[in-house]
């Protein structure tokens, strides 16, 4: 399967826009409460059809229908009503209250069941859950609301990445990340580029291009059972993700949203402002040290006497009032769409346009998002057709570069100098952060911290990305216990990315230019035959599949150094311009089966088995199977409870998948070009990794168990499950020897357990006349424990595996220790002796440990949230706090904040008052000799270096709580639309991000990281800061 499928499939989608017609008899109706209370929003639908439409705001509705038809009437939490269409009809309804609130979610392939009758932990959530204060990654938008679910999304840019961690991952490797599936077809969701150690930018990831307007619902399945259907690319969960489609109504319907945000940048730095740049509490008096030591706040109190600065000008010793945001510019994102909507009994159809525009903090920063969204579905007698494509081109324009230096202008941003202008960096020629002869102003005697206004105008980093997500689905009904159904679907991008650093920049005076061009496609082609029947108290539904999938990834990228025309950046004007190039394809096909068994409405039980073929397996053993089993007892359906239980469910299910394939050619020695030798081409192994032809997926087997009650006629919810996981042959990098001509060989040893608890708890605490008061509250915890991590060459278990790395010079390290939780960081703590006194050398600075040591787990344990939606009339108030407990935060930037003596603790001892005590550390040797001294004012700033060089003084518990969105909407009455095109509207002011609740860590947000991989996490460098989003969303109904 190649591209031709896309346009195939866009030409069947047209065709089917094509033949709809919509000449149809409407009729009208108001659906109403038991107490005559308007019900919006219910769900009207011609029985055996496709077509069906929703109430308005006062409980009207209008739909197509013929003579003979029936109409059924549904709201959650009341009993569905049926009237059969025909002369003299009543076609306005009283629902009645429904004593159990029989909820539907969608789960694996699509399929919608019942809540009652799942065996497992799935979280569904609307659509308009992502739509009023919404983000430009969804991924973000999922923070706090569903329990067990872990979001990770450091400030680096509008359409950024995300990392989003289900029950802790399956994989010691990061390879933790969820399935996406949207609307059957699972997606490439991987990241297009992260920031590393040694700095770089974030270039977002595949979740990036979906339109939030465009989501239906969104349905997480969390454990192995539910997601075992998927295979090996599901072991750590899957999000489904179904968009809108049209629906039954007379003529053409619009709908339209407007969304405006602006951006506050918020600066959690309280660095201290009494002393001013210098050394040993003196002022810089030559060029060359206010140069070379532009950033060092060592000097005296401000006093506004003249005083020399970097550029040779002298000016006023004293605070002038700088904040690290002046540097930035406001941030405001506009996001506007329109859908076009229709249909009848026979079909539907809606056609979706969005446009999105994002000024970054960053000046010269931004994103913008393009997308078009088509839905067509049909019922042709027996045959339904489903289909959706989604085509999405987004830009980014100078993403932010964060982490290390070079380019990372936050980090001049905050440690500048008080009393220096930013128009000394600015410059005065039009080309900004430029000399006059055009190069870069060059502020720091360290040439890699680069100007950030040179950073910012001079270095032009694009990237382009056009995404095609299609699928076309079939079902033909042969009986009511039989049906056939075909999908294919296909995910296909090209990506353009193009990169200068400018000519004249001080740490590379020729500059470079870089290209590179990468095209991804995923196609997925299924087959299901199935059937459902009953008989006796017996409901029986099952199904077995096929189906294949396909990946093809393929990179080219030329570029070079040195700029021969000064000041332009091309590939023809680089000196000597190298090329590469990229290739990997990888397949799988499947076999899938499922059935499901419930008894007289009470007791179910769910089979299921996959088999997976894997084309990066050996032939002789490239298929595994993955069962799983699970039942589900609605104990109050035959048991006498106490009358406030109103449901009572328990639930027990186990499931072995497999997951981390072998990447392609992992099993098999592949060579490459190498360069050449006496004018002829030479060959070269690809990789310095032995191939290991005996790799296989890694295997996660897991136990849940779960129950849900509900109270009080179903006004209080609660949802628990507790799980128990266990990977095995987790893909693992293992050292060998050199003298075999490699480094390291992958080996299936790995081995990691994750049990955890998960809690969600729901409740309408109040509802009186026009008010009412919903709330919800989550709550998980995860503890993910290292059992194997592999053998040394000597046969000995290895301790631990390296895994995230900090930038600073004290070599902190993340690691995975055997029996211990994932995660700890390891750095260095003051050096003390047996009975706990601290050693200090003969200056009074403070000692490390000889080596680093355990300090603490990066990940949190605990994550959850809190909501509360408030509804009065026509107003409506939705409140979410997110929270976090547990695990720690290494800050970089504190680090540099005590080197440089901008950390407010640095204000002690500049008056020459610092004592000291404990024990003398001497020439490299303990002793026990008490020391106790005063600090002289011109070594003040070498104790508080020392100080900063100990990991665990700026290492912070990494706790937070966060005021994450509020949403206050107002939706206007009818009465105010009347003798307008206008069904209804809402105007919400919202807004994100709004509180830092409570944190315990200095100068930086808890949330910081450097990236969104894994490696990141706990790890902070200079990080940007976060923003504040507050705004209003429009949404209108034609």
């Amino acid at each position: 399967m190649n591209f031709y499928i896309n346009k195939n499939l866009l030409l069947v989608l047209l065709l089917m826009v094509s033949g709809f017609t919509f000449a149809q008899q409407t009729i009208s109706g108001l659906v109403t409460d038991e107490a005559g209370v308007p019900l919006p929003g219910a769900t009207v639908v011609v029985d055996q059809t496709n077509n069906g439409t929703s109430t308005d705001f006062d409980g009207n509705y209008s739909i197509s229908a013929s003579d003979g038809q029936t109409l059924s009437i549904s709201f959650v939490g009341y009993t569905t009503a049926s009237i059969q269409v025909g002369d003299g009809a009543d076609y306005s309804v009283s629902l009645q209250p429904d004593n159990f609130l029989d909820e539907v979610v969608v789960t694996s392939l699509g399929i919608v069941r019942t809540k009652r009758e799942l065996t497992y932990a799935v979280t569904q959530i609307g659509g308009e859950k992502f739509q009023e204060a919404r983000t430009a990654n969804i991924g973000n938008a999922l923070t706090g609301k569903i329990a067990g679910v872990s979001i990770s999304s450091p400030s680096t840019g509008a359409g950024g990445s995300t990392r989003v961690t289900i029950r802790g991952g399956s994989s010691l490797t990061g390879n933790d990340q969820p399935l996406y599936v949207v609307n059957g077809i699972p997606i490439e969701s991987g990241t297009f580029g992260q920031a590393g150690l040694w700095g770089g930018n974030d270039s977002g990831d595949g979740l990036a291009s979906i339109n939030p307007d465009d989501i239906e619902s969104l349905s997480v399945l969390k454990g192995n059972t539910a997601s075992a259907l998927y295979g090996a690319r599901a072991s750590n969960g899957v999000i489904l993700i179904t968009t809108k489609s049209g629906k039954s109504r007379e003529g053409m319907g619009i709908s339209f949203n407007s969304n405006f945000t602006a951006d506050t940048i918020i600066d959690q730095t309280n660095f201290q402002r009494e002393y001013g740049h210098g050394v040993d509490g003196e002022k810089f008096t030559n060029l060359t040290d206010a140069k070379d030591r532009n950033f060092y706040r060592w000097g005296p109190r401000f006093d506004g006497t003249n005083t020399i600065q970097f550029d040779g000008v002298s000016r006023p010793y004293s605070d002038s009032g700088y904040e690290m945001t002046d540097f930035y510019e406001p941030t405001y994102t506009f996001n506007n769409s329109i859908a076009f909507t229709g249909g009848n009994e026979t079909g539907n159809y809606r056609l979706a346009i969005s446009d999105l525009r994002n000024n970054d903090m960053v000046p010269n920063s931004k994103f913008n998002r393009n997308t078009v969204n088509l839905s067509v579905n049909s019922k042709l007698g027996n045959l339904t057709i489903n289909s959706s494509i989604n085509y999405t081109i987004q830009e980014g324009i100078n993403r932010p570069r964060v982490s290390d230096l070079p380019g990372n202008t936050n980090f001049t941003a905050m440690f500048a100098p008080l009393n220096v202008p930013l128009d000394a960096y600015r410059g005065t020629t039009p080309k900004l952060g430029a000399m006059e002869d055009g190069n870069e102003i060059n502020h720091n005697g360290n040439v890699f911290i680069t100007n950030p206004y040179w950073a910012a105008y001079q270095w032009n980093r694009t990237d382009v990305t056009n995404r095609v997500i299609g699928g076309l689905n079939m079902k033909y009904d042969f009986t009511d216990y039989l049906y056939a159904q075909a999908r294919v679907g296909t995910d296909v991008s090209f990506r353009d990315n193009a990169q200068t650093e400018a000519y004249g920049t001080a740490f590379k005076p020729q500059g470079d230019y870089t290209e590179t061009f990468q095209k991804v496609y995923q196609n997925n082609v299924e087959f299901i035959l199935g059937g459902e029947t009953s008989f006796d108290a017996f409901e029986l539904d099952y199904f077995v599949g096929i189906s294949a999938w396909r990946s093809q990834r393929e990179t080219k990228g030329a570029g070079g150094n040195n700029l021969v025309v000064p000041f332009f950046g091309s590939l023809n004007n680089v000196q000597a311009p190298t090329k590469r190039f990229g290739f990997s394809e990888t397949g799988q096909n499947s076999i899938f089966g499922s059935v499901n068994l419930g008894y007289d409405d009470w007791i179910y039980l769910n089979l299921t088995a996959r088999e997976d073929t894997f084309s990066t397996l050996d032939p002789n053993n490239n298929k595994l199977l993955y069962p799983s089993v699970g039942t589900s007892v609605v104990i109050s359906e035959k048991v006498n409870l106490p009358s406030v239980i109103s449901f009572a469910k328990l639930r027990a299910s186990w499931a072995e998948v497999g997951g981390g394939g072998p990447n392609p050619y992992s099993t098999i020695q592949t060579f490459s070009l190498g360069n050449p030798h006496n004018g002829a081409n030479t060959g070269q192994f690809s990789s310095n990794t032995l191939s290991n032809p005996i790799l296989a997926p890694y295997t996660s087997s897991e136990v849940e168990i779960g129950a849900n009650l509900r109270f009080l006629d179903n006004k209080f919810e609660v949802d628990l499950a507790v799980y128990d996981r266990k990977t095995t042959n987790d893909i693992l990098n293992a050292g060998i020897s050199r003298l075999s001509g490699f480094n390291s060989t992958a080996v299936n040893v790995g081995e990691l357990t994750n049990k955890g608890f998960e809690l969600l708890v729901s409740a309408q605490l109040i509802s009186k006349g026009d008010f009412t008061w919903n709330a919800s509250f989550n709550y998980a915890k995860n503890t993910s424990e290292a059992v194997n991590l592999g053998l040394t060459a000597s046969g000995d278990p290895i301790e631990f595996l390296n895994f995230g790395e900090s930038r600073v010079r004290g070599g902190e390290r993340v690691r995975h220790v055997l029996g211990d939780q994932l995660g700890v960081l390891y750095g260095y703590k003051h050096r003390t002796s047996a009975t706990g006194e601290k050693f200090y050398d003969a200056n009074g600075d403070p000692v490390r440990s000889a080596g680093v040591e355990k300090l603490g787990y990066t990940r949190h344990p605990v994550v959850g949230g809190f909501s509360n939606t408030f509804t009065f009339k026509n107003f409506s108030l939705y409140m979410l706090v997110d929270y976090r407990d547990g695990g720690i935060l290494f800050a970089g930037t504190n680090n540099l904040a005590y080197l440089m003596g901008l950390h407010e603790d640095t204000l002690m001892g500049r008056d020459g008052s610092m004592t000291v005590s404990g024990l003398l550390f001497d020439g490299g040797v303990e002793t026990s000799t008490p020391i106790n001294t005063t600090i002289p004012m011109d070594r003040i700033d070498n104790y508080w270096g020392a100080y900063g060089n100990i990991t665990e003084n700026i290492v912070d518990d990494a706790s937070f709580g966060k005021l994450r969105e509020v949403s206050l909407k107002y939706t206007f009455p009818r009465s105010m639309l009347e003798g307008t095109f206008i069904q209804s509207a809402n105007l919400a002011l919202v807004g994100r991000n709004l509180a830092l609740l409570w944190s315990n860590v200095d100068n930086v947000d808890p949330e910081s990281a450097f990236s969104a991989n894994a490696g990141s996490t706990g790890l902070e460098y200079f990080s940007m800061p976060q923003t504040r989003n507050i705004g209003l969303n429009l949404n209108i109904n034609f």
